[in-house]
C-alpha cells in the first residue's frame, strides 16, 4: 500500500495544529490505494470499514475541538466579566468624586453665584450634599467657588444661616471682609456689615474656626458662643442660649452680641490680638460612640476627646496608622486645642503618607498658618505658603495663602516682592478676602 504524502502546510478548515495533525494522518492511512490500480470485493469492503473508522475519528476530533473552542470563549467571557466589575470597582474607590452642585430656591444658579435677598425674599442656597444657605432680608452673597467636599461663599453685605450637612471631609468657607470661617459640619448665623467693617457669628452647633487677617488672629468658637469683632478690632465673645432648631433668631442686625445673657464687654486690645481665644464658661460635650469617625466628632465639637483618644492609642501609632481623614481631623482638633507640636506632627504625617492628595496640600497652607502664628517664623510660613500655591494653584485655599504669603512678604520688607504679589493677587482675586490690602500695596508703588 502506498500513502498519500501529506503537505506540512495542509490546512483543515475549523481545527487547531493538533487536530489537524490528526486529521492528515487520518486521511493519510484511509486513503491508500495507488492511483489507477484494480480493487477486489474484499479490498473494496476493507478499503470502505477503513474509510469510516476515519470519518468516525475526524468526526471526534472535530467534536472535541469544537468543545475546546466553547471552553475558551466561555473562559474569555468569564474573565472578561471580571475584568470589567474590576475596572468598575477601582473607578467607584478612586475616580475623583464629581463637584457639589447647588439651586438657589430649586432653580439654576444665577451666571457668576450672585444671590441677593429682598425685604420679603430669603432665597435659599440648597447643595447636593444637604447644606443649606438661608439668605436672609437685605444681604448680598455670592458663590465663589465649589468643589468636591464644600464651597466658598462670599458675604458681601447682610446675614445668613449656614447649616453644614455632616459628612467626612467636608470643607467649607464663608468669607465675610477680611475674615474666613472654616467650616466642617455646622449650623450657625453670620452677619458682615460692609459700613461698619463689623462682623457678628453666632454659633447654633458644631465648631468653627474663624481667621482673622493678621498673624495668629484665629479663634474657635462652639456651640452657644457668639462673636463680635467691630471695626476697631474691639471684640466681644459670649455664651449665648442656643436657638430651637431652625429658628430664624437673630433678625436684628448685631443681635449676636445682644443674644448672649451676659456679654463681655468689649476689649481694648490691639487689632493684632483681635482673635486671641477667651474663655468662656460651657459645658463638657458628651462623649460621642467610640465608632463614631473624628470629622463627625471634630463638628460636634469634641476637639479635647479627640486629642485625648489619640493619645490613649499612642500618638506614634497613630501618626502611622490613621487615615487621612482621621489625620486631618486631629490636626484640626490640635489646633482648636492650641496644641501647635501636635497639629504639626499630625500635618507632616498627612504630608509624608498622602503624597499628592488634596489632604496633604492643604497640609501645606496649614502648616505654614501654625509657621505665621506666635513662635513661628516668618520664613518657615512663606515657605509652606509657596509650596501650597504651587502644589495646588486653584486649591480651596489658593486666595488665602496668596494673601497671607503677601502680608508676609511685607512683614519682612520684601516690598517688591510683596507688591509683585498683590498685583497678582488683584488679578486672581479682585473680590478676595485681602483685596483690599493688595489694593493698598499696589497703590504704594514708586510708579504710581
Amino acid at each position: 500500500m502506498s500513502r498519500l504524502p501529506v503537505s506540512p502546510n495542509a490546512r483543515f478548515d475549523g481545527f487547531d495544529a493538533r487536530a489537524a495533525r490528526l486529521a492528515a494522518f487520518v486521511m493519510s492511512e484511509v486513503d491508500t490505494d495507488a492511483p489507477g490500480a484494480a480493487l477486489g470485493n474484499d479490498a473494496v469492503a476493507g478499503t470502505g470499514a477503513r474509510r469510516e473508522r476515519g470519518a468516525q475519528v475526524l468526526a471526534a476530533s472535530r467534536a472535541r475541538d469544537t468543545r475546546r473552542k466553547q471552553a475558551r470563549r466561555r473562559a474569555g467571557a468569564a474573565l472578561g466579566t471580571l475584568a470589567a466589575a474590576g475596572v468598575v470597582a477601582w473607578t467607584v474607590g478612586h475616580w475623583p468624586a464629581p463637584a457639589l452642585s447647588y439651586t438657589i430656591d430649586g432653580a439654576a444658579p444665577a451666571p457668576g453665584g450672585y444671590v441677593q435677598s429682598s425685604a420679603g425674599h430669603e432665597p435659599r442656597l440648597a447643595f447636593s450634599d444637604g447644606t443649606n444657605v438661608d439668605v436672609l432680608p437685605r444681604t448680598r452673597a455670592r458663590v465663589v467657588e465649589v468643589g468636591r467636599r464644600g464651597a466658598r461663599l462670599m458675604l458681601e453685605d447682610g446675614r445668613a444661616h449656614v447649616q453644614v450637612a455632616h459628612r467626612p471631609g467636608a470643607d467649607w468657607q464663608v468669607q465675610a471682609g477680611t475674615y474666613v470661617i472654616h467650616v466642617h459640619g455646622t449650623a450657625f448665623f453670620v452677619e458682615w456689615s460692609a459700613s461698619q467693617s463689623r462682623l457678628d457669628v453666632q454659633m447654633e452647633s458644631g465648631v468653627v474656626s474663624v481667621d482673622g487677617p493678621g498673624p495668629g488672629d484665629t479663634l474657635i468658637l462652639r456651640a452657644g458662643e457668639s462673636l463680635s469683632v467691630g471695626g476697631d478690632g474691639a471684640r466681644v465673645v459670649a455664651a449665648t442660649r442656643r436657638p430651637a432648631a431652625g429658628a430664624r433668631a437673630l433678625a436684628a442686625p448685631g443681635a449676636a452680641a445682644a443674644a448672649s445673657p451676659a456679654p463681655v464687654p468689649p476689649s481694648t486690645e490691639p487689632k493684632a490680638a483681635l482673635l486671641a481665644p477667651v474663655s468662656v464658661p460651657r459645658t463638657a460635650p458628651v462623649a460621642s460612640a467610640p465608632s463614631a469617625p473624628w470629622s463627625e466628632r471634630l463638628a460636634d465639637g469634641e476637639a479635647a476627646a479627640i486629642v485625648a483618644e489619640a493619645q490613649r492609642r499612642g500618638l506614634a501609632s497613630v501618626l502611622a496608622g490613621a487615615s487621612s481623614e482621621d489625620l486631618a481631623a486631629l490636626a484640626d482638633a490640635a489646633r482648636f486645642r492650641k496644641q501647635d507640636q501636635l497639629a504639626r506632627r499630625a500635618l507632616l504625617a498627612q504630608r509624608r503618607r498622602f503624597q499628592g492628595t488634596a489632604r496633604a496640600q492643604e497640609a501645606s497652607f496649614l502648616l505654614g498658618r501654625l509657621a505665621d502664628g506666635p513662635g513661628g517664623r516668618t520664613s518657615d510660613a512663606r515657605a509652606w505658603y509657596e509650596r501650597y500655591l504651587r502644589d495646588a494653584p486653584s486649591g480651596v485655599y489658593a486666595a488665602e495663602a496668596m494673601g497671607r504669603m503677601m502680608l508676609v512678604l511685607e512683614r519682612e520688607q520684601r516690598t517688591e516682592e510683596a507688591r509683585a504679589l498683590a498685583a497678582e493677587y488683584l488679578r486672581r482675586f479682585p473680590q478676595g478676602p485681602y483685596a483690599r490690602a493688595a489694593r493698598g500695596l499696589a497703590s504704594s508703588s514708586p510708579d504710581r
